[in-house]
């Protein structure tokens, strides 16, 4: 008769499984049942383009790339009128308009969104940039989007046709924020789209030459000096639009929470300050497992395991469960696991409503009798 005694049950190696770096402050997305998602996916035939790439990485650059040589930079949206939507003005475009930086970001968060990658506008802008003349380059949006394949926040500026890497490694806006202070910048690489939105001077309302003069200022330091300041939206919702948004503004020993931002008085209510990288680079799309004995009441070990997961995915759908060698299946947890003699390993992944498979988490465990 076997031995009911353990002589060993532990965990050997946990793979993909830190605990969710949570944000003290909820993000809300895009409903993934917003029409106008539908809509903008069908009309752009976006789903192709997500099952032509091999990573959610090369999607994002995909997508970047595409809208970067959609329109140029021009400032249709400031003398034509605004539109709520990326998908209005992605219509608009197709009778020649073109527009800022801002809807450049705005419209790159929808057509992610729209295929199941987390993604938000950010504001930038120089550390000079408190008090302004009117002419002056006032700041920039980027978008920053969540890579699964990368497991961070990674900035794509549609607008700039552009990310930056640090030895082969695609970086977040404080990444780049922190180059710029350390006096690194000039070590980034500035990778470039195929096709770099020119700039439609004709259609500024005011001196084109000064223009001219501040996009050279604009472009001479890599646009790195933009990252000085940063402020991020909670609220990433375009068609379903909430009454407010809070707006975090970054700061530290680097920059101070502001007194002025272009030219006006910063209110109490305009930003809520943080310095804890927790808050702007929460993780997101992966499991952190727990495995705990099930089935006794009386605390004594036991070989039939409960399986538990947290997770922090936007539009979650399920898990997916997968024992030693076996297939991928749907599973609600926790889950119930017998593990046999010797090394076993159970692995699980959240999958979003979009269908988007999330960062596999996995723990391998041994389990040995007297």
């Amino acid at each position: 008769m076997k031995s009911t005694a353990f002589k060993e049950l532990r965990v050997l190696a946990g793979k993909n499984n830190p605990p969710i770096r949570e944000s003290r402050f909820a993000f809300s997305y895009e409903s993934f049942r917003a029409a106008g998602l539908k809509r903008l996916r069908q009309r752009y035939d976006f789903d192709a383009l997500s099952a032509s790439a091999t990573s959610d990485w090369e999607l994002m650059c995909a997508l970047r790339d595409w809208l970067s040589a959609r329109w140029d930079h021009g400032y249709d949206n400031t003398t034509k009128g605004d539109s709520p939507t990326g998908l209005e003005y992605l219509m608009r475009s197709e009778q020649g308009e073109s527009f800022t930086c801002a809807i450049f970001a705005h419209t790159l968060v929808e057509m992610l969104t729209c295929v199941g990658i987390p993604a938000r506008n950010l504001s930038i802008g120089r550390g000079s940039s408190d008090f302004i003349a009117p002419q002056d380059e006032v700041g920039h949006s980027i978008c920053e989007a969540w890579s699964n394949h990368h497991r961070k926040w990674i900035v794509l500026d549609a607008d700039a046709g552009a990310h930056y890497e640090s030895q082969g490694v695609p970086l977040s806006a404080l990444e780049i924020r922190q180059a710029w202070l350390d006096g690194r910048w000039q070590e980034l690489n500035f990778v470039r789209a195929p096709r770099v939105p020119a700039i439609r001077y004709e259609t500024f309302d005011g001196s084109r030459h000064q223009l001219a003069k501040e996009f050279r200022k604009f472009y001479r330091r890599n646009i790195i000096d933009f990252y000085e300041n940063l402020v991020y939206p909670t609220t990433h919702r375009h068609f379903y639009r909430p009454r407010q948004a809070r707006r975090l503004m970054w700061f530290d020993a680097g920059c101070h929470p502001r007194m002025v931002r272009h030219s006006v008085a910063v209110a109490p209510e305009d930003y809520t300050v943080t310095s804890r990288r927790d808050d702007v680079e929460h993780s997101l799309n992966h499991a952190f497992l727990r495995v705990f004995c099930a089935g006794r009441t009386d605390r004594k070990p036991s070989q039939t395991l409960q399986v538990h997961a947290e997770t922090q995915t936007p539009w979650f759908s399920h898990y997916e469960v997968k024992i030693g060698d076996g297939a991928w299946r749907r599973a609600a947890l926790p889950v119930t696991w017998k593990v046999q003699e010797g090394d076993n390993t159970v692995a699980v992944r959240p999958v979003n409503a979009f269908r988007r498979i999330g960062i596999e988490s996995s723990l391998t465990l041994r389990m040995s009798r007297k």
